[in-house]
């Protein structure tokens, strides 16, 4: 007996120290929590719209564009995420003055599978526990603690007071990670590898993704606001190990979606000369110096 109160007191102390933990980091801010105050209270005001994955929340500077810009973009989001953040701050956009939304369409937006579906499933608590968005019942997307090794990061990083390593986002929403230049030799070995996982699902995935983007262009095209689909820069190497036959299927459903929806504008950054290994992170992503080059370039390309 005495062993099995003891066990049973270790348990609950256990089970104590990870209800603690679990209420300390869902208090903390996060890059979810922090674009869902800023859409309720002022998604009426915004008149460009940044949706997309990392390469757009790390890639895209609001602050530099002329528009009132906000980056609604997170790590790993989906073509489907895209479309349903859309639809759940539809009400404030609908009041408001969008003019223009900005989608990345490039990387593995085409050929990733849901989130929910995928290895990075564990993105969607963020949606699901601080934005609020519906559509997802399993309880795994309700709870930090679903992914321990997550849940161990934040739990040290909020004890050290380090709080801005759970947030990592700005008051306009831009990504404050990745923030210098990654060594040259990672960024050319990564890139390679970051491409072939961009296309290591199967080909069909990319009919599911499509009908998204479809979706998006229908709500852009019933109210009249100007959608823009574009490829973020990539370096050279991601470039050369993309293969060929993903990238042909990508082309071919690329142009297939805009024969349907001929007023969406595409742009390919993708190959730009512009930029060299010192605007980059990592081979697929670019570090603040490439993200302030980029938002130039876009905002001089599209006069915002």
């Amino acid at each position: 007996m005495p062993v099995i109160k003891k066990s049973l007191i270790v348990a609950l102390f256990a089970v104590a120290c990870m209800a603690v933990g679990e209420i300390l980091i869902r208090k903390a801010p996060n890059p979810y929590s922090i674009k869902h105050h800023y859409m309720v209270n002022h998604g009426r005001d915004v008149e460009t719209l940044l949706l997309g994955s990392s390469h757009i929340f790390y890639g895209i500077n609001p602050a530099r564009f002329k528009d009132k810009t906000y980056n609604l973009a997170n790590n790993a989001q989906s073509a489907r995420i895209n479309y349903e953040l859309l639809k759940h701050y539809e009400k404030e956009l609908n009041n408001g003055i969008l003019k223009k939304i900005i989608v990345n369409i490039g990387g593995g937006a085409l050929f990733d599978p849901e989130l929910q579906d995928g290895k990075e499933w564990f993105y969607l608590t963020g949606y699901c526990m601080y934005m609020n968005l519906p559509g997802y019942t399993s309880p795994r997307f309700y709870f930090e603690i679903t992914n321990t090794s997550l849940f161990k990061y934040r739990l040290r990083k909020i004890l050290q007071g380090n709080f801005s390593a759970i947030s990592y986002t700005d008051s306009l929403g831009f990504g404050t990670r990745m923030s210098i230049p990654g060594d040259s030799s990672y960024v050319a070995s990564s890139g390679a590898g970051m491409a072939l996982a961009h296309a290591s699902g199967p080909l069909t995935q990319i009919n599911r993704n499509i009908l998204y983007f479809d979706s998006v262009a229908l709500w852009c095209r019933e109210r009249n606001v100007e959608l823009i689909l574009l490829k973020t820069p990539k370096y050279k190497t991601y470039n050369a190990a993309y293969p060929r036959k993903y990238a042909h299927v990508a082309d071919s459903a690329i142009r297939e979606f805009h024969s349907r929806f001929p007023e969406v504008r595409m742009l390919d950054f993708s190959t730009d000369p512009r930029f060299g290994i010192g605007d980059y992170y990592d081979g697929n992503h670019l570090c603040h110096r490439g993200a302030e080059k980029f938002t130039k370039i876009l905002a001089d390309t599209l006069h915002i």
